[in-house]
């Protein structure tokens, strides 16, 4: 395995387990049907973008701006929406790319911040 990828393997795993493992819940027995609209649309709106920006942060602030991880997070979304959700959550793709973006650039911008205080350090 590549070093590069090697390098992005623990970000794409937690992406996939945000994506395709935790919306598994909604196929937990005796869930009403309301329930599981609400559970999936908080997922949504809610539980996902947090983690997003806190992997993206990290990736960030550990590795720098890369244009490609802005591509992860749509390709991995987007075909869990087939399987949990449904058409009209293909705009939420658009919204965890704000996410995604807001978090590297705030990794950048504390990586920044770190190197210049080392740098003043030496």
């Amino acid at each position: 395995m590549s070093h590069q990828i090697r390098k992005q393997l623990w970000y794409i795993l937690i992406l996939l387990v945000l994506f395709y493992a935790v919306p598994t819940a909604f196929w937990l027995p005796d869930l009403t049907d309301t329930f599981r609209t609400s559970f999936a649309a908080s997922m949504l709106i809610v539980y996902n973008p947090a983690p997003i920006l806190a992997v993206s942060a990290v990736y960030g602030f550990r590795h720098g701006f890369k244009w490609y991880f802005l591509l992860f997070v749509p390709v991995l979304f987007i075909p869990s929406i087939f399987l949990y959700y449904n058409v009209t959550a293909l705009i939420f793709a658009a919204y965890y790319e704000f996410f995604c973006l807001a978090g590297l650039g705030l990794g950048v911008l504390l990586r920044r911040g770190r190197l210049k205080k080392t740098a003043g350090k030496a």
